[in-house]
């Protein structure tokens, strides 16, 4: 049986913020730094010292957000398990190639490379769940949580699922930092930092929030026309009653030309989490929780900090628009 809501149950992070709660609303850190790494919770509320050991440290905040997410919303096992990297897991790569410098090209240890893939971070946590359903991973840059966020709207809306877990998860090393700082990737005043979100979603009532995702993306004008059609998506009354979190590029470019007249009030989430290829699934995080606590009813998260577009719509299931 399909439905036409989608909604969230529960969402929990792991950043540059105090970590699995929610004292950013009231005394967030300040991004002052040019590179921050993310507040580790005490893993061992979450998994045995052997499992600790075993897991490079993504691994272990993608298993403590799931599992914060998932007994949050009361749920044991997702039906399934979608996550979104950009990079995957940076840390194991790195040791990986480490190693085969080394060694000489010669006689490496199979670890470090089956531990460097980047569905690594949902099989783990799908083995630590003993979930067996259905589990994908996206790494499509800046739009990673996006495309995993789309295919479980489309799973639970088709019926074929009643609940599924989302994550969205990126490490950012010294080396990988170095890397895509000198690539141009953070830019001028962004604080390049790492992120570890978790949602557990549903096609059933009751719960924070109804997402409406786009997957849409492009360059030029073609991401302005996608991101056109995720607006006349959602059941929007008045633009300018809605709240919008982005990333700091050009989101007058989208929006212009259907409500070039009003206000729109909007915020940048990077400054709260700083820039990865997984913040958009922070800023999703941050529009959950606002609506949750009564601050917004609609709230529309822009990610256009690469090349591609992804929007993502959430609307209070309490009261009308």
């Amino acid at each position: 049986m399909s439905s036409n809501r989608i909604s969230i149950h529960s969402a929990a992070q792991i950043s540059v913020q105090k970590p699995l709660c929610e004292e950013w609303m009231t005394e967030p850190i300040v991004c002052s730094e040019s590179y921050m790494r993310s507040l580790d919770p005490d893993f061992k509320l979450f998994m045995s010292p052997m499992q600790s050991r075993r897991m490079s440290l993504i691994l272990k905040r993608a298993a403590a957000v799931s599992l914060t997410a998932l007994r949050t919303a009361g749920l044991e096992n997702p039906e399934a398990i979608f996550t979104g990297t950009g990079l995957g897991c940076m840390e194991n790569t790195e040791n990986f190639l480490s190693a085969m410098r080394s060694d000489g090209e010669e006689m490496l240890p199979p670890t470090y490379f089956m531990m460097s893939t980047h569905n690594t971070i949902s099989s783990a946590v799908a083995i630590m769940l003993h979930c067996h359903g259905r589990n994908c991973t996206y790494s499509h840059k800046d739009i990673s949580f996006e495309s995993a966020l789309l295919d479980a709207f489309i799973q639970l809306q088709s019926g074929r699922i009643s609940n599924a877990l989302v994550g969205a998860h990126d490490e950012t090393t010294p080396a990988t930092y170095n890397l895509l700082k000198g690539a141009g990737y953070f830019g001028d005043g962004v604080t390049a930092a790492e992120a570890s979100s978790a949602f557990v979603l549903s096609a059933s009532s009751g719960s924070l929030t109804s997402p409406v995702p786009s997957a849409g993306s492009g360059t030029g004008p073609e991401a302005s026309s996608s991101g056109s059609l995720s607006l006349s998506k959602g059941p929007l009354c008045e633009l300018s009653d809605v709240q919008i979190l982005h990333s700091p590029k050009n989101l007058e470019a989208i929006v212009n030309e259907y409500h070039a007249s009003h206000v729109i009030r909007s915020s940048d989430y990077f400054r709260l989490f700083g820039k990865c290829f997984s913040t958009s699934g922070l800023g999703t995080y941050e529009a959950a929780t606002r609506i949750s606590k009564g601050l917004n009813k609609d709230i529309l998260v822009v990610n256009d900090a690469g090349e591609d577009v992804g929007i993502v719509y959430l609307k209070s299931v309490c009261g009308d628009c």
